[in-house]
């Protein structure tokens, strides 16, 4: 089973029940902004967000912030309720959901925190998807599948070739990819029946032992 790249919290529902998830060493978490925090950080440790149980630490470390990016906004590389990332590895970059005004997606340099990719889900009026996972396709490749929360349905996009990390470079912030990838596949609609969805927020991919051949997609 291939897990998630990162743990997102998602503010409107696991700060009201109190709960928190800790972050894995080195892991990259994301908050959002019902939790009164706006924006990405990398985090050594365990952390819980604000509206989180808090329980007496007395004597230990502090968290260490190892890098941060984004703020409120709604320009490249800013966000205004981001709700979920995930992690490409062969890349080096994030993806994330910003279900602000227009539903928003982001590609984002994990070392430099560039926007490489920006695009819109092609229809929000209803709502915005409030998860995202890179995992692979058939044949091994790299795709991003979104759960298109408020339309009922999984849309699987396949990324265009992003430049390798050393040579990103982002004059004035200008050097960015603003269409929306290839759609490789889409399926589900309203309903409870098999391959029906009512609001799905999370998909997992199982691969078989090679690692290329996909052999079920969990959709939550």
């Amino acid at each position: 089973m291939r897990r998630r790249g990162a743990w997102s919290q998602r503010g409107d529902e696991g700060c009201a029940r109190g709960g928190c998830a800790p972050a894995q060493q080195g892991g990259v978490k994301s908050t959002a902004s019902a939790c009164g925090v706006v924006g990405v950080a990398v985090l050594v440790g365990a952390a819980c967000v604000g509206g989180c149980r808090r329980e007496d630490h007395s004597g230990t470390e502090p968290i260490h912030v190892l890098a941060s990016f984004g703020g409120l906004g709604d320009t490249a590389g800013r966000f205004a309720l981001p709700r979920a990332i995930d992690v490409d590895e062969t890349t080096q970059t994030l993806w994330i959901i910003d279900k602000g005004i227009t539903g928003r997606v982001q590609q984002i340099d994990a070392n430099t925190g560039q926007c490489l990719t920006l695009f819109r889900m092609p229809e929000a009026k209803n709502g915005k998807p409030v998860g995202v996972t890179v995992a692979p396709g058939e044949g091994g490749e790299t795709l991003l599948y979104i759960p298109d929360t408020h339309y009922n349905r999984v849309r699987i996009y396949r990324p265009r070739p992003s430049a390798p990390p050393e040579h990103r470079v982002a004059p004035a912030g200008q050097d960015r990819d603003e269409r929306e990838p290839e759609l490789v596949r889409q399926f589900g609609r309203y309903g409870t029946g098999p391959g029906e969805f009512i609001y799905l927020t999370d998909i997992a991919v199982q691969t078989g032992t090679d690692g290329k051949h996909v052999e079920r997609i969990y959709v939550s």
